[in-house]
């Protein structure tokens, strides 16, 4: 583009051909022998002044008051625990109205009338209805908004970063009843 400019052309023309600019790049060719290293030196210089000059360099990483409460030798394994069991009883307590409604649509289905209706015979039918498929299916469909509270609850502790504090001081415990032998 300046190449293509006339008075940009006259004006570095007239530059190169004073001697003393001659003379300057010929040193700095000279001294400098990889222009791109140097260009790129140069600008680390810059980021480390830049660095020097506005970052705050602090004597010991401090930690949190979480990791101060949670990696406390004596209180933390306990703290952990009833974290965990208040994170239990709060997604059983905010659920129950949830599996109730759950439950009782379940139960006011007619199951009785329709198997009766197509099932004749007695053995399968007492299998399906009171031998435990009913049942059973029944009570694996009442348990499932517990899981996704459970799953939904442990992913946002899991995010928050809540979850390494938890585990951390509890892990020494499990590692005495046997739990974590393996791991």
């Amino acid at each position: 583009m300046i190449s293509d400019n006339p008075v940009a052309k006259e004006i570095i023309g007239s530059l190169l051909n004073n001697d003393y600019v001659r003379q300057l790049i010929e040193n700095a060719r000279r001294e400098i022998e990889d222009v791109s290293s140097y260009v790129a030196a140069m600008r680390w210089n810059v980021v480390r002044s830049l660095i020097n000059r506005f970052v705050i360099k602090s004597g010991k990483p401090s930690l949190s008051r979480y990791d101060e409460l949670f990696m406390n030798p004596k209180y933390g394994p306990i703290i952990s625990i009833l974290l965990l069991f208040v994170v239990a009883e709060t997604v059983f307590l905010a659920l129950e109205p949830l599996v109730d409604l759950l439950s009782t649509a379940l139960n006011s289905l007619p199951i009785n009338d329709v198997v009766g209706y197509y099932v004749t015979n007695e053995l399968i039918r007492s299998l399906i209805i009171d031998g435990g498929v009913w049942n059973g299916i029944s009570t694996l469909i009442d348990f499932i908004p517990y899981v996704f509270g459970v799953a939904l609850l442990i992913a946002f502790i899991e995010d928050s970063g809540l979850i390494v504090r938890i585990s951390f001081p509890i892990e020494r415990w499990l590692r005495r009843v046997g739990i974590l032998q393996g791991v």
